[in-house]
């Protein structure tokens, strides 16, 4: 074997052991963050008086269907939200300097947001369902983005005849907001 041969050999053999290092921290990373103590269904609060603090963004994608006659809006969108979980936060230190993974949506917890003015009902947003092959990124801070691509129809005022188009997408958070 010439030397060429030996420095690739050499070469791709580390390769393959960095791989497997970091599936292996990868692995227990992932058994440590979504350990049987995770439980989803329950809002990342320190105290009862905490609240967990979401930011939302929505960008228009498409606007696929106007209907005068039905007063609605059909259109494409793409949903951000932004907020913290203490319970996924890591010490970069302790896992070989990783610092953002990407988890499956539906394994984490997520706001219940809905859409106010859906015309057909099916207004969740974040919906376990539709999130078989969605996935958030997790910072080690704690913080989730999480994104989803949705097509909403909204009921909308259309009077075509003034040329008055009124529409807006209504978003309303359903959470315990602790105040009695």
């Amino acid at each position: 074997m010439n030397i060429s041969a030996w420095g690739l050999l050499l070469f791709l053999s580390g390769c393959f052991m960095r791989t497997e290092s970091l599936n292996t921290t990868s692995d227990r990373l992932y058994k440590d963050l979504l350990s049987p103590d995770y439980n989803k269904y329950i809002q990342p609060l320190y105290n009862e008086t905490a609240e967990t603090d979401v930011g939302v963004s929505i960008d228009l994608s498409q606007i696929k269907e106007v209907s005068e006659q039905k007063q609605s809006i059909t259109t494409s969108v793409w949903i951000s939200a932004v907020w913290s979980d203490y319970r996924l936060q890591w010490d970069p230190l302790l896992y070989d300097n990783v610092t953002k993974v990407f988890l499956p949506q539906a394994m984490l917890w997520k706001p219940d947001m809905y859409l106010e003015n859906s015309f057909d009902g099916s207004g969740w947003i974040f919906d376990y369902k539709d999130m078989a092959n969605s996935f958030a990124a997790l910072e080690h801070s704690g913080a989730v983005i999480a994104i989803q691509f949705q097509h909403v129809t909204t009921f909308c005022d259309l009077n075509v005849q003034r040329l008055k188009k009124l529409s807006s997408i209504k978003w309303r958070a359903f959470y315990d907001d602790n105040t009695n």
